[in-house]
C-alpha cells in the first residue's frame, strides 16, 4: 500500500501532466496488437512471462503500444507488480535530431481503474511515478528505450515515461551501459540496411528483477538489465545479431560491456529474444568494431582483465609505471570529446576518473579535451600514467607515437 504523502506526489504528477500531453500510450489485449515493432512479429520468449503471443500472468504483465500524438512508437511489456517494464522492444530507423528534449516524464492511466470517472490518488498503485525516483543517489531512471536511439522529436519525447524505464545505478547508466548504447547505435546506422536499402534494425531491452531490493520499498531494482538487436546487412547479404548484459550495480572504474551472442544471452538469462526469425545465434558484431569510428566507443582498451560471467563486462587495468620514462614524440593529437547525447556522458566520467587519481593536469576541462604534451620526451610517473590510461581509453587515437620503452 503507498504512504500517503507517495499517494499524493503520484497524484500531483498526473494531475499536471494529462492536460498537456497528447494521447500516450495504449494498454492493448495481446503483444501481436503491437507487433510492427518485432522483427518478424515475433515477441521475445522469456520463462514464466511471455510464450510466444501468450502472456502468462494476464493481471500482472500489460502489454502497451506506446502512443504519442497518435503515432505508434514502440512495445513495452509492463510488470505492474514491480512497477517496471520487463521489456521494451523498438526498431532504430536513424536519427534526425541529436538533441535531448526537456519534457516531463509521462504516466499510463489505463494501467488503472478505469471505471472510475474522478482521480483520486490510490490510482497509482500499478505503476511508478516521479515520487518514487526523487532525491535518489544511488540509482536514477535508465531508458530500456533510449532517447538517444529515437528518431526524431516526437519518439525522443515518446521515451520519457515512467513505463518505459528502471531504476538503474547512476555510474552503471553512465557508464558501461551508456558506452553500449553508443557502440549498438553506430552498428545499426552504419550496416543495418534491408532489402530496400532502408535503415532498420530491431531492438529489445529489458530487465530481470531483484528479489526484494525496491525503491521506496515500491518500484523493484533490476539485478540485471540485457539488451540485445538483430538486422540485415545488405552489403554482405547476412543478417546480423548481438547481445550485452550487466549488473545493476555501482561502477567505480571505466567498464567496457562484452559483446556476447543471442545464444550465450540465452544459456545465462533463458530469454530467446528472437526466436524463429533468421539472427544468428552463435556469431556477434564484434568484427565490425575495428571499421568504426572510435568515438562509437566499441573497441575494448588494448589490455584488459577478465570479469565475472555475470557482469560480462571488462574493466581498465591496473597500470603501474617507473617513476620516469622516455618517449619518442611526432606529434600527439588532441582528442575532442564526442558531442552527441549518447556518448558525451562516458567521456566526462573518464575525465573525472583522472581527477580523482589525482591526474588534474592531464586535461583541459574548458576545452572538453585531452592535452597530450608532445614536446616533452622525459615524462614523470604521473603523466605517464595519465597518458596511458588515454591511450587505452580512446584505444588507439594516438596513432604518431612511437615507443622506446
Amino acid at each position: 500500500m503507498m504512504t500517503t504523502s507517495s499517494r499524493m506526489w503520484c497524484f500531483l504528477l498526473f494531475t499536471v501532466i494529462l492536460p498537456i500531453v497528447p494521447t500516450l500510450t495504449e494498454v492493448v489485449s495481446s503483444v501481436s496488437d503491437c507487433n510492427e515493432f518485432l522483427l518478424d512479429a515475433k515477441p521475445p520468449e522469456i520463462p514464466d512471462i511471455l510464450n510466444g503471443n501468450n502472456i502468462l500472468d494476464q493481471n500482472r504483465y500489460k502489454p502497451i503500444c506506446q502512443t504519442y500524438r497518435n503515432s505508434k512508437k514502440f512495445l513495452t511489456l509492463y510488470d505492474i507488480e514491480n512497477r517496471i517494464p520487463v521489456f521494451s522492444a523498438y526498431k532504430y530507423t536513424g536519427e534526425t535530431t541529436q538533441k535531448r528534449p526537456e519534457t516531463p516524464w509521462m504516466i499510463e492511466p489505463q494501467l488503472e481503474d478505469r471505471d472510475t470517472n474522478n482521480m483520486r490518488d490510490e490510482k497509482y498503485l500499478n505503476q511508478a511515478c516521479d515520487y518514487d525516483y526523487k532525491d535518489n543517489k544511488d540509482y536514477n531512471r535508465g531508458h530500456l528505450f533510449p532517447a538517444c536511439h529515437a528518431k526524431d522529436p516526437n519518439d525522443k519525447i515518446s521515451t520519457f515515461t515512467f513505463t518505459n524505464i528502471v531504476p538503474q545505478a547512476i555510474t552503471f547508466n553512465s557508464g558501461s551501459w551508456e558506452r553500449m548504447e553508443t557502440c549498438i547505435k553506430c552498428v545499426l546506422k552504419n550496416y543495418c540496411f534491408n532489402n530496400n536499402n532502408v535503415l532498420e534494425g530491431f531492438v529489445v531491452t529489458g530487465s530481470v528483477p531483484s528479489g526484494d531490493n525496491k525503491l521506496k520499498n515500491r518500484v523493484n531494482i533490476p539485478s540485471i538489465l540485457w539488451s540485445a538487436f538483430c538486422c540485415y546487412n545488405r552489403n554482405n547479404k547476412k543478417w546480423l545479431a548481438s547481445a550485452h548484459w550487466g549488473d545493476n550495480t555501482a561502477e567505480s572504474e571505466p567498464i567496457f560491456m562484452k559483446t556476447k551472442t543471442l545464444n550465450e544471452l540465452y544459456q545465462e538469462l533463458g530469454i530467446k529474444v528472437f526466436p524463429e526469425t533468421s539472427c544468428p545465434l552463435s556469431e556477434t558484431v564484434a568484427d565490425y568494431y575495428k571499421a568504426l569510428p572510435k568515438t562509437c566507443q566499441c573497441l575494448l582498451p588494448p589490455l584488459h582483465t577478465s570479469a565475472s560471467p555475470t557482469t560480462s563486462a571488462t574493466a581498465f587495468p591496473t597500470i603501474s609505471t617507473t617513476a620516469t620514462t622516455k618517449i619518442t614524440t611526432n606529434t600527439i593529437p588532441r582528442i575532442t570529446a564526442p558531442q552527441t547525447y549518447c556518448s558525451i556522458r562516458p567521456y566526462i566520467q573518464f575525465l573525472g576518473h583522472l581527477t580523482k587519481s589525482g591526474l588534474r593536469g592531464c586535461f583541459d576541462l574548458c576545452g572538453n579535451r585531452f592535452e597530450a604534451l608532445s614536446s616533452v620526451r622525459t615524462m614523470s610517473r604521473e603523466t605517464m600514467q595519465c597518458y596511458r590510461l588515454c591511450r587505452r581509453f580512446f584505444s588507439g587515437v594516438f596513432t604518431g607515437i612511437h615507443h622506446d620503452y
